[in-house]
């Protein structure tokens, strides 16, 4: 029989500088659906800021850059999260100079929403933070990244959440099977089953050959040597979101079919010390896109609250 515990916080007991009952919490708030979900993600939420505020390390950006910074974020509605390499089929691939001799982020398989089953998108993210996690992943300095609430903990609250959430749905829908519950669950993993199967590998294996379970790799960052995060700031001029799962819309993601062409980048964030690399390679192609250090960017919105970190980008998004 399992316990009814009285509060959020016997369930959950944490410390400032325990990472892991955050997470799970943000879990909570995913799974937890028919008691106080937004009881659950408040209390998540206000917990990863403490945890963010006493880990992250603060620098000065002065009045000039500040206002600089959020220009740009004034001007970006999607944000896509990459690097600069990726394995692909065992090879190391310049996934940056191919998007710049293409002009554009080309569409790419992909298995991850059952309501599209395997379709060619890109994905996008309202909430930076969002595409942040899927950028950090290709840090090949993982554990040295200074980031204003942690990759992973970003990863748990816009990916492992929401994937909690739609487990719980599915499982209520399975339930219903003629056939009864364990029927619909089986028939739930041949169709996930089969949407993975036909990649060619799998999304993490495209950054790390680490054996690592799938939900902690967005912290463990790449082992290709030389690898780092590259975040895509995009507008919103003619990109058509296409339907997706709510779930998945709720955190924030979106799909489009059509190619990102480069005259929608607004800018593109990387780390500080390749800022002249990437400058360099875009002025090769005749591109002035502004290209500025992620860590920036992170200083920016260590400056706002919270639950504005959060839900950046979120409350436009219809429900």
């Amino acid at each position: 029989m399992v316990k009814k515990l009285s509060s959020v916080k016997e369930a959950f007991p944490l410390t400032k500088q325990d990472a892991k009952p955050a997470a799970l919490a943000l879990l909570a708030a995913g799974a937890l659906q028919d008691r106080e979900p937004k009881r659950y993600e408040k209390w998540a939420m206000r917990k990863l800021g403490e945890i963010a505020r006493a880990n992250f390390i603060p620098q000065t950006v002065d009045e000039a850059q500040y206002r600089e910074l959020g220009e740009l974020r004034g001007k970006t509605t999607f944000w896509h999260g990459t690097g600069r390499y990726q394995r692909h089929n065992g090879s190391k691939v310049d996934v940056l100079t191919a998007i710049l001799e293409k002009g554009a982020v080309n569409p790419a398989l992909d298995p991850f929403d059952p309501k599209l089953g395997l379709t060619e998108t890109v994905s996008l993210a309202r909430p930076r933070l969002y595409a942040r996690a899927y950028a950090d992943m290709h840090s090949d300095q993982a554990d040295q990244l200074n980031r204003f609430v942690s990759t992973q903990d970003a990863a748990n609250f816009y990916i492992v959440r929401p994937a909690f959430r739609y487990m719980g749905q599915s499982l209520k829908g399975a339930r219903k099977h003629p056939e009864g519950l364990r029927a619909g669950v089986q028939e739930l993993r041949a169709a996930a089953s089969e949407r993975q199967d036909a990649m060619p590998q799998s999304w993490k294996e495209k950054t790390t050959s680490q054996h690592i379970n799938t939900v902690m790799a967005f912290g463990a960052g790449s082992d290709i040597s030389g690898n780092y995060p590259i975040l895509f700031g995009i507008d919103d001029r003619d990109i058509a979101p296409i339907p997706i799962t709510a779930a998945l819309r709720e955190a924030g993601e979106e799909r489009v079919e059509q190619p990102i062409a480069l005259e929608h980048i607004t800018h593109v964030e990387v780390p500080h010390d390749k800022v002249d690399e990437v400058t360099h390679l875009f002025r090769e192609h005749e591109l002035e896109t502004p290209i500025i250090a992620i860590e920036d960017m992170e200083q920016y919105y260590s400056q706002q609250a919270i639950g504005e970190v959060l839900l950046d980008g979120l409350v436009s998004v219809e429900k």
